[in-house]
């Protein structure tokens, strides 16, 4: 036996040592590391390794009963499910390896996880001095759908503590997106766009047509309010509630009145990455009032609104949201009973779209339901049979978010279909999820979308509480299950 025992280090200093982010060389900290590890012995570090793994793991289990073939290497039991073979048991792996992934890629005072976790094949090149392969999209931090849904089962699957370094992550981003607010806008509070980093790049990237995103910013704020709401810990959303105030300060501040109509609209901006066709046959991105846009001004100002109420905020911003919310150009149903993604039916060049942004009011919002919106679900339904109909959820996390939309809808038996055709067309051998290249969030996703199927607590009752849901979108192929 070889027992390899490894310590690694870094001199950056972390997300909230802006502008300083550089400090001590890692070399002694890593050789105390070490001696301490070589004196523990290889037994000792193991079942240390398995007491803190399984303190998290532990907390959730499922088990969906159907055909065992637990006996079958992984990448045989994903060709057995493209020739139709029922493997429900290949669907909880799937759930407990994603749970796995963010366990081992995002834990207290470390990086959250990015487009990769923490996985790269990049290699450094000791003769040439350079990497020979860099890790896609520079392992940045995408905040139009990707790192989001990184965290979308961190909560719901009882990892609280996991989201610590993303709740670092916008603190850091919120000190640097102060500036981006008050220079590229000329607004209070702060924002970030499509892109960030570990060194507080919140401004626009180099190409507006998918670089100009200024709702990033509320969209990640989200999160902290996530965890308050499965947590119920007011110390933690006292400490994070100036960036909730700071992030509706930036929406209240961007939104203008639109002259024709009189709503609040947002603009000029985009929906993520996607494009529309003008009557001469142009190419166009932007409008003001994309759907997308709007929806998470509702979310932003219904999430300021709890939180006030729950920090007991006496100041006039939580008034000032309520207002602005009801004024908020609402969501609109176009003639072929689908979702208007801009602010008019405009031709779609790419039916098919990999992003559906337009219906972030059903997921991750909480903006429609069939309790309170019925007509808007039924076009949250024809809106994403337009899209499939186009081909569209083509990449990885595009097919697990479409999985997540049929739990919200409550279509089950719809939702497990996709899940098994993100098994089959876009996870690699050892599961990982793939757009193509590999990419994390869609095992993250599909995560959240099995665990989705079995209880949500997204809706809200007429006094502010939530409503805990169980089996709303059960499966009709799993009769039995734990």
């Amino acid at each position: 036996a070889v027992t390899l025992i490894i310590t690694a280090g870094t001199n950056y200093r972390g997300l909230l040592s802006a502008p300083d982010y550089l400090g001590t060389p890692p070399l002694q900290k890593t050789e105390d590391q070490l001696l301490a590890a070589i004196h523990a012995g290889a037994s000792t570090l193991k079942k240390k390794h398995i007491a803190d793994h399984g303190a998290l793991y532990g907390e959730v289990a499922l088990q969906i009963e159907g055909p065992d073939h637990d006996e079958l290497p992984t990448d045989q039991r994903i060709r057995n499910m493209e020739s139709g073979e029922m493997d429900p048991g290949l669907v909880s792996l799937l759930f407990d390896f994603g749970r796995y992934l963010m366990i081992a890629s995002s834990r207290p005072e470390s990086l959250p996880a990015n487009l990769q976790g923490l996985w790269t094949a990049a290699r450094f090149d000791e003769e040439k001095q350079q990497f020979d392969y860099y890790t896609p999209w520079n392992g940045d931090y995408h905040t139009n759908i990707n790192v989001q849904m990184n965290y979308w089962p961190v909560h719901v699957t009882a990892l609280d503590t996991c989201s610590d370094p993303l709740v670092d992550l916008i603190r850091g981003m919120a000190a640097a997106g102060a500036e981006t607010a008050q220079q590229q806008h000329g607004c209070g509070g702060w924002t970030v766009h499509t892109i960030h980093n570990v060194w507080g790049f919140t401004a626009p990237s180099w190409e507006a047509s998918w670089g100009h995103f200024p709702m990033a910013g509320p969209w990640m704020t989200r999160h902290l309010w996530e965890r308050y709401a499965y947590t119920m810990d007011l110390d933690y959303l006292k400490s994070v509630y100036p960036i909730i105030q700071g992030s509706a300060q930036f929406v209240l501040d961007w939104l203008v009145e639109d002259r024709d109509s009189g709503y609040l609209v947002s603009g000029p901006s985009a929906s993520p990455e996607n494009r529309f066709l003008l009557e001469d046959g142009t190419s166009a991105y932007f409008c003001m009032g994309p759907s997308m846009d709007q929806m998470i001004a509702y979310d932003i100002f219904q999430i300021m609104e709890l939180a006030a109420d729950a920090v007991g905020d006496p100041s006039s911003l939580r008034e000032e949201v309520i207002i602005a919310k009801e004024r908020l150009l609402p969501p609109r149903i176009g003639l072929d009973g689908r979702l208007l993604e801009w602010s008019q039916p405009y031709e779609e060049p790419d039916p098919g779209h990999r992003h559906i942004s337009h219906l972030y009011g059903l997921h991750p919002g909480f903006q429609m339901s069939w309790q309170r919106t019925p007509e808007l679900m039924t076009a949250a339904e024809r809106t994403i049979a337009h899209r499939l109909e186009h081909g569209g959820a083509h990449t990885g996390w595009s097919r697990a978010w479409v999985a997540m939309f049929q739990a919200r809808l409550h279509n089950g038996s719809e939702a497990l279909k996709h899940l098994h055709l993100l098994l089959t067309k876009s996870t690699l051998p050892n599961l990982f999820g793939t757009h193509p290249p590999f990419q994390i969030d869609s095992n993250f996703g599909a995560c959240a979308a099995i665990a989705e199927l079995l209880v949500q607590s997204h809706q809200l009752n007429d006094d502010g509480t939530f409503i805990v849901n169980i089996l709303p979108a059960l499966p009709n192929e799993w009769p039995n299950g734990q």
